[in-house]
């Protein structure tokens, strides 16, 4: 297992973390951060990133601290935390900018770009996209002009742009296999999948899907398997094969959970929803929509309260009460517009 062979290398970070202090201790403390987010040892996660903004304030090397604000910021995206986010990654943009950090100031713009693009803000999202990428590649970041393609893909994907998205992300799952990143281009794959489903090429996104969810499992990637997992229960339901489709979700949402990953236990409620509504048992899929609205209300996450709000309008359809159809159905057009 590949975490099993990772586990002496970060141990050895964690020991040499005692032996060096400053800027050194710091870059130490983010390699640690990016291992436990990927396999969502989230507390630990936490604990060294408030390590590491306190000793890079205390270098004053508005470089080192504008790093460390991105991997808050990331950090707080994952949790559904958008303000702490926006405020770190603001924070990391200004620090950049001063320091002449110009791949820092392009991460913390592409990546304030995806709080705007998941929290509804598809204008900004969009600006701050294409910012990230003409500076990537204006300086040569071939990384960062990777994430700034994904990232136009996935904001077109959601404005059901699909043809445009399917160019930006196969642009970037080219850059991610030419870097030879292999949880990026992972990514990647699902990205390209979900959209291919969405212009009914089935066995096309069945075969990215199953690469997607084999690349996450040999890089440890636990978010990215709930991710393919999820994605295949998709292929499931639009395939009419309903059974399959809530064995598949149940499992999404059940690594969610394990992990701590909101958004994606809310999405995996409201894709239970959508297929109790098929399977023709509304009380049940109300029950899901229920859970996902109320949650996703606590948590700020605009896109799937609008997604619980249309299942909810649909029960009330399904149990003939009109009024309650067309209030629901309001509702989520405020939310999602």
């Amino acid at each position: 297992d590949r975490l099993d062979r990772a586990l002496p290398f970060v141990e050895t970070v964690r020991a040499a973390e005692g032996l060096v202090a400053g800027a050194e201790r710091v870059e130490l403390l983010l390699r640690r951060v990016a291992w436990l987010e990927v396999v969502a040892r989230t507390g630990e996660a936490l604990q060294a990133l408030t390590e590491a903004v306190a000793l890079a304030d205390a270098q004053g090397d508005d470089r080192l601290r504008a790093r460390v604000r991105i991997a808050q910021g990331r950090h707080w995206m994952r949790l559904a935390r958008a303000d702490d986010a926006v405020r770190v990654l603001e924070e990391a943009i200004e620090l950049a900018r001063r320091g002449h950090a110009r791949a820092e100031e392009g991460t913390a713009t592409g990546t304030l770009a995806n709080v705007r693009m998941r929290h509804g803000e598809p204008d900004g999202a969009r600006a701050g996209f294409e910012s990230h990428l003409a500076l990537a590649r204006e300086i040569g970041d071939r990384m960062g002009e990777a994430r700034a393609l994904g990232g136009l893909g996935n904001l077109f994907h959601g404005l059901g742009d699909l043809e445009r998205a399917l160019e930006y992300d196969r642009w970037a799952l080219q850059i991610w296999r030419e870097l030879g990143q292999r949880r990026f281009e992972s990514i990647a794959l699902g990205n390209l999948g979900t959209i291919l489903l969405g212009l009914g090429r089935f066995d096309e996104a069945r075969e990215h899907f199953e690469q997607h969810r084999a690349l996450a499992k040999r890089t440890g990637d636990r978010e990215g398997e709930a991710r393919a997992i999820g994605n295949l229960a998709a292929l499931a339901q639009d395939l009419g094969r309903l059974a399959d489709a809530l064995e598949a979700i149940g499992r999404h949402g059940a690594i969610c959970r394990e992990i701590g990953y909101p958004r994606g236990e809310l999405v995996a409620h409201v894709n239970t929803g959508i297929a109790r509504l098929a399977l023709g048992q509304p009380d049940l899929a109300g029950a899901s929509f229920g859970q996902a609205l109320e949650r996703a209300r606590a948590l700020r996450i605009p896109d799937v309260e609008g997604e619980a709000l249309l299942g909810l309008a649909q029960v009330e359809v399904e149990e003939g009460r009109a009024d309650g159809a067309e209030a629901r159905l309001q509702e989520a057009l405020s939310v999602l517009h």
